[in-house]
């Protein structure tokens, strides 16, 4: 089980932290056979294998691509060499199976932070947290002209940093999709940089590649000085790994029992995570330590 600090239990006990999830969080969904979404590399692996015969010159390219673990450019030409089937691809890795939520989900919900920053372009969580939510959820994605109003306000958000699957023509997947971003939604990465420096963030289910990541939290790091977030990873990250990670964006790894598809040891960890938040939430309740 993990031992969860102290300080990030009382920061979600008194909402002032924020939960980011990534694609290890949706990998715990199945669909009506037991079948599991893809991982990133898994969905690209895939993909490749589809490539029309035509394009069999990019494919060679996405697999060095691949093997260096440069994912984005692979995205970036296997997008080209699928054309106008890409979303169909997509769609047909992400959206039709139907995956149904998983027991992580419904600690992540249960935690009851008031933002709740997905990478994930699916909609598994989406569909479980507006259920449980009866419609008092708000999901935004980074596009969206209102995107401002989730700063201030008691109301729950789940903000979708790279799009949905309901609008494949503005996920980010690739490396053009995340220069456009950057420079057309500049107002969403600067509502970022306000949450993470308000807010203690801890990540569950992402990597540690992700662009938009590197670069906030690197922000962050060096013009505030900030130190306090979490990152939850599989046992064995090196110890030189760590240091890199808390000096360059402030972020300190908490780690769990994994095997291939077995995060049993981080779904029974947050459940017990709640568990701690709900008695901190009940304690500050008791004293009036608002």
């Amino acid at each position: 089980m993990v031992n969860w600090p102290s300080s990030l239990v009382d920061a979600i006990a008194r909402r002032k932290a924020v939960i980011i999830i990534g694609s290890g969080v949706s990998a715990n969904a199945s669909d009506a056979n037991g079948a599991h979404p893809p991982t990133w590399a898994e969905f690209l692996l895939s993909a490749c294998e589809s490539i029309p015969p035509a394009n069999a010159r990019l494919g060679s390219l996405v697999k060095k691509a691949l093997k260096s673990n440069n994912y984005l450019h692979a995205c970036e030409l296997l997008k080209r060499a699928h054309g106008g089937d890409w979303s169909n691809i997509v769609r047909s890795h992400f959206q039709t199976p139907n995956y149904r939520p998983a027991k992580i989900h419904e600690h992540i919900f249960n935690l009851d932070t008031r933002i709740v920053i997905s990478l994930n372009f699916d909609s598994i969580y989406d569909r479980y947290a507006l259920s449980k939510s009866e419609g008092t959820f708000y999901v935004k994605n980074y596009h969206d002209d209102d995107i401002a109003q989730l700063i201030s306000g008691p109301d729950r958000y789940l903000i979708k940093a790279h799009g949905s699957i309901d609008t494949i023509g503005k996920l980010i997947f690739t490396q053009v999709d995340y220069a456009k971003a950057r420079i057309k939604h500049s107002d969403f990465y600067k509502i970022l940089d306000s949450i993470l420096l308000l807010n203690t963030v801890v990540m569950i289910g992402c990597g540690v590649s992700d662009p938009d990541m590197q670069l906030i939290f690197e922000n962050n790091r060096f013009l505030f000085n900030t130190n306090s977030h979490y990152m939850v990873l599989p046992k064995g990250t090196a110890d030189e790994d760590r240091q890199i990670y808390e000096d360059s964006r402030g972020i300190r790894i908490i780690e769990f029992r994994a095997k291939k598809r077995d995060y049993s040891d981080l779904t029974n960890s947050l459940a017990e995570l709640v568990t701690q938040v709900e008695d901190r939430r009940q304690a500050i309740s008791t004293a009036m330590d608002w």
